[in-house]
This record gives structure tokens, sequence and C-alpha cells, in this order.
């Protein structure tokens, strides 16, 4: 057992556990036990392993990231167990923890794992790959995560793909790949874990500054030139992971943009294949670790401090749209100024080739690429122009001619339905049309609201109780409740009713400006259990003789009292409806904000679509004309 002195940080370099003097850092940031964790995992990579044990705040968390995504193995103290659980359950919030067990529990499984003949594996295999004996059963694994997941892992690099599949099976003290096969067949939440391992998240804020110092002097500049005032500024960051890199280059372009009194809109769109990921960037909160890489004048500029971290401010976020997207056959975004796609094309093997064509294609003719450190856009001189060798940044240059390729497929889109058109009615036709009118006399009005309240459907009269707002257009029912005062029970109503996926029914409201009494009722409509869920709202005017008002209640000489208990209660329902509402507040605003950008990104691979169809329809009619004037000479 080594004990780190006083005033120190330990790292693993070369072999070595090496003393360094304690760097000088904010106040509250001093991480040993991250910087040791991240040194081990980078120089010892599978053969890591990282111990969280009891401890205050969130050292160490960061650091286990590291040792997984190497190959290492990671485990966390339970909290049943532990004296103090914050060390533990920052590291347990990361998604980085293999094993969260009390210490016993770890060193059982510590010894498990010496024992298992992981380490031997990967050695061997990254000896020689090709001829792993074990190449046919891991094979039929990534097969099988095609089928389920949708995403070919076969293009990625093989041996990184082995390592992961190894790890996976020494967790679960499975040796034979093809047990492991079995295993995946069996558990479906293994196939989400190994999916996202497979995936690479390593990544941190303003990594390399000399990059980003190179794009505000060299690309930054080069995108106020020749633009229009409405023209935005286009980026693309393919592999985000959780969101680091997109905020940091956010940050340095609006940084010069201020310094140069510029005012044009930006565009920044993260993608990444791990769902888990780019709910993570949506999110935008990270530890406090991140005053490492983050100046104190940025931090305090362009971050909200929280507890146990950092929230990206509003400004940097609504700048910001993420979203999944597989690099290797989803259509990539078009009229891009810059891809910014570092340390992502060295997880991949032959695709390479038809991943830099397609940046080329993605960006615009003045359009800038960046590469990681180990990458390189050499083998595609035709296509790209070095400008900066160190920071691996290129220009793109003109090709002499566009190659079409496919990267992806849209649904088309379901025709509708041809109305029938006949003179002759049927009996069905008949009852249909009794039916409406039966419903249009009789039946209370009503709407039918989505699972966000946007109207529907409108269903008889319902303007009493719902009305347009004034200002911007919205059909959402409760906008529309306001002027009538039912907006807070129908709030409520719906609420429960989606909640608890019962009918719910509200009595004895009263509508201020028509002084009359109404009853409310939301009744959750059972359609397709995979279809988005519905809500009938129905509202039913109280008849005068069913109720009494207050006018006629001082006149029966009802006593005050009465009236009182009545506010009162009604005082308490607003209460409980304004709790409900703010409980909810958050989580609707989390959602529309997805949703949205899930839309933003869609409408994105549509438009990279129509502009394929276009460049095609383009080189069919040069083709046409080469053929018209061969046959012209022909004659």
């Amino acid at each position: 057992v080594y004990v780190m002195q006083p005033n120190t940080e330990i790292v693993f370099s070369e072999g070595v556990l090496r003393l360094i003097p304690r760097e000088k850092t904010p106040a509250g940031t001093f991480m040993p036990i991250d910087g040791f964790l991240r040194s081990l995992g980078q120089n010892c990579q599978h053969r890591a392993i990282g111990v969280i044990l009891s401890g205050t705040g969130s050292d160490g968390a960061l650091g286990l990231e590291t040792i997984k995504a190497e190959g290492g193995f990671t485990f966390a103290q339970d909290a049943q167990s532990a004296k103090f659980d914050g060390m533990p359950h920052s590291a347990f919030a990361t998604g980085s923890v293999d094993f969260v067990l009390p210490p016993e529990g770890i060193a059982r499984e510590l010894i498990k794992i010496s024992k298992y003949p992981y380490l031997k594996r990967v050695e061997g295999m990254a000896r020689n790959v090709e001829a792993s004996p074990e190449r046919a059963p891991l094979q039929g694994i990534l097969t099988f995560l095609h089928q389920a997941s949708g995403v070919d892992f076969s293009q990625y690099r093989a041996s990184t793909i082995q390592r992961r599949v190894f790890r996976r099976m020494a967790i679960h003290h499975i040796v034979d790949p093809e047990q492991y096969l079995r295993f995946l067949t069996e558990t479906p939440g293994e196939v989400e874990l190994l999916c996202e391992e497979m995936i690479p998240r390593v990544t941190r804020f303003f990594r390399d500054p000399d990059v980003f110092v190179a794009l505000q002097k060299q690309v930054f500049p080069q995108f106020l030139l020749n633009r229009a005032v409405d023209a935005p500024i286009r980026i693309w960051v393919p592999g985000c992971a959780s969101g680091e890199e997109v905020y940091a280059i956010a940050i340095c372009l609006l940084e010069f943009l201020e310094a140069n009194a510029a005012h044009v809109p930006i565009q920044i769109f993260g993608t990444d294949l791990s769902a888990l990921a780019i709910q993570q960037a949506r999110r935008g909160f990270y530890p406090d670790k991140i005053a490492e890489d983050v100046s104190p004048q940025r931090l305090q500029r362009f971050f909200v401090k929280r507890e146990d971290g950092h929230q990206i401010s509003a400004g940097v976020r609504e700048i910001c749209t993420f979203a999944s997207h597989d690099l290797t056959s989803d259509p990539p975004y078009s009229k891009l100024d810059l891809i910014s796609c570092r340390n992502v094309l060295i997880y991949l093997d032959s695709i390479q080739a038809r991943i830099i064509p397609m940046f080329h294609y993605a960006l615009k003719p003045a359009g800038f690429l960046l590469l990681g450190a180990m990458e390189t856009a050499r083998r595609f001189s035709d296509l790209f122009a070095p400008i900066d060798r160190n920071s691996q940044i290129y220009s793109k240059k003109p090709a002499t001619h566009r190659e079409l390729r496919s990267w992806g497929s849209v649904k088309a889109a379901t025709p509708a339905k041809a109305r029938l058109s006949s003179d002759v009615w049927d009996d069905a036709d008949v009852q249909k049309r009794a039916d409406r009118a039966v419903l249009a006399q009789y039946a209370p009005g009503g709407v039918v609201v989505n699972e966000n309240w946007q109207v529907m459907q409108v269903r008889g009269q319902v303007s009493p109780y719902l009305e347009p707002a004034s200002g911007k257009m919205s059909v959402n029912v409760l906008s529309m409740a306001k002027r009538s005062g039912l907006s807070l029970d129908l709030a409520a109503a719906l609420e429960q009713a989606k909640q608890e996926h019962a009918p719910v029914r509200r009595e004895h409201l009263v509508l201020p400006h028509e002084k009359a009494i109404v009853s409310l009722q939301v009744i959750p409509l059972g359609l397709r259990e995979e279809a988005p869920p519905l809500f009938l709202v129905l509202f039913e005017e109280v008849p005068r003789a069913d109720f009494v008002t207050p006018d006629d209640a001082e006149k029966e000489s009802s006593v005050p009292k009465s009236e009182f208990l009545k506010l009162q209660q009604e005082l308490i329902a607003t209460r409980e409806r304004l709790v409900t509402m703010l409980d909810s507040h958050q989580q609707y605003t989390e959602e529309s904000q997805s949703a949205q950008e899930e839309s933003l990104s869609n409408l994105e691979e549509v438009q990279s679509f129509n502009e394929e169809l276009e460049t095609a329809k383009e080189e069919l009619q040069s083709t046409n004309e080469e053929l018209s004037t061969v046959n012209d000479e022909m004659r």
C-alpha cells in the first residue's frame, strides 16, 4: 500500500509510480485521484483497475471513465457500507462503474478477475488479430448486435471491438464467446450495455488548447468573409460524446464574434451514436473537475455554478443541437462551415475511405475539416488541403466531379387513403351521419389532446371554455383555457389522468365571466400500445337548478361560514394544482427541447437527401447532353 505525501500528486508513467509537486489550482478543484487514475488508465489500458471507496466529493469519477474507456475494470463501494457516499455516488453517476459492492465483495471480485484469462487474450489478440481462433464467434456476436441495435460494429477497428467484448465477458465470468452470444440473446439489457461500451466516450473541455487557438486565428475569420447578415454559421461535431467539444467550440466562437463586433446566427450540431451520451450533452451539467480545463473567466461567463458542478449557460445551450446519429450509415448534415471530427476515425477501419468524401460533400465550398492528432486526410489530397498540420485543420478543395453515394434511406411518406366518391348511400354511411347528428345535438363539447396537451381535434361547442389566447397562436389546451379560468383545474386533471391511466372528473368549477358552473372530465383514449397517448376532454355546463349561486345562498340566509369554507377548499385545491404543475414543468421543458432537436436533425437529413437527388439530376442531365452530342457527331 502506497500513501501519497502531502502537497504532491502521484502519476503512473513508464511502469513507475512517480510523485510530482502539486500544481496550483482554484480552491475546491484539486482532484489528485482523478489525475492518478487517468494516468493509470492511459498507461496500463486493459490492465488497469480503479476502485473508489467511501469519501466525500466527486474526486475519482472522471478517472474511472478513462480506465473503462481504455478497457480496464472499475469498482465503487455501495452506499449501504460507505460511511460517506459522495465519491462512490459521483463515480456511479458517470455510468462508468462495472461493480458496486461492499469492500469484502470488491476483494472477492478482484481475485476472480486476476484468475480470468482476459489479460492473456487481449495481449495475444494485439499480436495477431486476424488469425485469432475466436474471430468467427466474435463475428456472430457482431451480427447479432447489428440485428438487435441496427448498428454495424464490424466496421469498427477489430482490436477495439474484441477488447470491449472480452471485457464484458470477464465481468460476467464467461470464457467462451459462443456462451456469451447465448447470454446476449437471453439478456436484452446486456445488448444495450455492450453497444454503449463499443462507442468511445473519452472527451474533455478544450482538449489540445492549441487547436482552439488555431480555430480562432485561422478558421473563424474566414466565416465572416462574404457572409450574408442572416446566414448562420453551421458547424457539425460528429462523435460528440457528452458534449464538451461542442460547447468548447461554441464558447470560442462566441468569444471571437464578440471580439470582432460581429452578430451572426450560429448553429452547432453535436451527434453521437450513444443515446446516453446525447442525454448528458443536452443536460449540459458537468462536475467541478472541469475547472482544470476551463479558465475561471470562462466558468464565470459561460457556466452557472450548481451544487457539485457547473451548468452550461442558456446563451451557449440555445445555439447547440444534439441528436443521435450513426456516422457510418446516416446521411450527413449539409452546407457546413466546419466539421470537427476529432479522435473518431481512429476507431474505424476501411470505412474511413467513405466518411472523408462524405465530409467533403457536406461542407460548403469554403468549408473546413478538423481531425484528431492521430488522424489525417493526406490520402484525400484531391479533396482537402492542409492549412495547419499541427492542429490537423484542412480546407475543402473543389472536386472535379462529385461521386453520388448512399448514406441511408428515408421512409417514404405513407399516402393518404383515397376518399370514396359515390352517389350511393349505404347503411354504414347513414349510421355514421345519424350518429354525428345526435352527438352534435346532445353530447358535451370537448377536445382531443395529445400527451403535450396540444389540441388534435375539436368536438362540439367549446367556445365558453376554450378560446385562443392573444398574441402568438397556440393550440395548447391550457393556454386556450386561461380566459375561462379553467387552466389550473384542467392541468391538474390532465396530469392525474396521464399518471393514473384512468378517467378524472372535476365538479362545480365556476366560470367567472359566464357566471356558470361547469363539470370537467378527462378520459384517456386507449388506442394502440405503441401509439402516443391521447386524451378526450369534455366540458358540461351544470343546469342552474342543480346548484345555488352565492347570491341565491345569501338570499336564503346562508351563514357566511359556508362561503368561507368553500373558498378555503378552493385555495387548497389551487395549491395542489400549482405543485403538480411545477413538478411537471421541468419535465415538459426537457421533453420539448429534445423533441425539437430531434425534429431539426431529421429535417437536416431530409435536406441532405434532397441535395443528393438534385446532384443526381444534374449528373443525369449532363450525361444526357453528352450522349446527345455523341449522337449528333455520329450523324
